[in-house]
């Protein structure tokens, strides 16, 4: 496929710490990235606290996705993929939020499952490494982890635990820097967590 015949797609990720975009010129086998970027909005942060988006947190992200959404255009995207993880999951205002997110940016955001996420997580992180025999990916988020097992290229089995990096922050290591026994805290309950998987 000539490179001018290609699609430029954009994907952004609404992630519980932060919103990343990647725009691409998308071969058949290939991507070619035309811009990666990420900004920390940590929408997570306010949902942990009140388990809702704050109202200045939902106005952080529309900033940053009508940023995106300018970048996207500056490149030809043809279509922008706009996907939530965790926190908004979590969110009790959730379907409020991705209606203003819609009303003002037009984007179908889509509101997807931990083990939707988990897949796109495998996907994205091996596009470029090819099959393997057995290989495992895990994705440390803001609001989940993602654990993935895959077998010659095959998923095999996937899981999205809710505990993510901002999340332990706001739970337990509110210090700064943590003082020992935040993270005694913190190690104790990951350790009876895990343990109980």
């Amino acid at each position: 496929m000539e490179k001018q015949s290609a699609p430029v797609c954009a994907a952004i990720d609404v992630g519980s710490n932060t919103i990343h975009v990647v725009v691409a010129r998308c071969f058949s086998d290939d991507l070619e990235i035309l811009a990666d970027e990420v900004e920390m909005v940590r929408i997570g942060e306010s949902v942990t606290a009140s388990g809702e988006i704050s109202p200045e947190k939902c106005q952080a992200a529309l900033h940053t996705l009508k940023t995106y959404q300018a970048l996207a255009k500056e490149h030809g995207a043809e279509q922008v993929f706009v996907v939530a993880t965790e926190a908004i999951r979590q969110a009790s205002n959730s379907a409020d939020f991705i209606a203003r997110i819609r009303e003002e940016t037009g984007f179908e955001m889509r509101l997807i499952s931990g083990a939707a996420e988990a897949a796109l997580t495998f996907f994205g992180a091996t596009y470029e490494t090819g099959k393997h025999a057995q290989v495992g990916v895990m994705d440390l988020g803001g609001g989940s982890l993602e654990l993935v097992f895959a077998q010659d290229g095959q998923i095999s089995w996937r899981t999205s635990v809710p505990i993510g990096s901002g999340w332990l922050h706001d739970q337990y290591l509110s210090a700064n820097p943590p003082t020992s026994g935040e993270i005694e805290a913190a190690e104790t309950f990951l350790a009876t967590y895990f343990h109980g998987m």
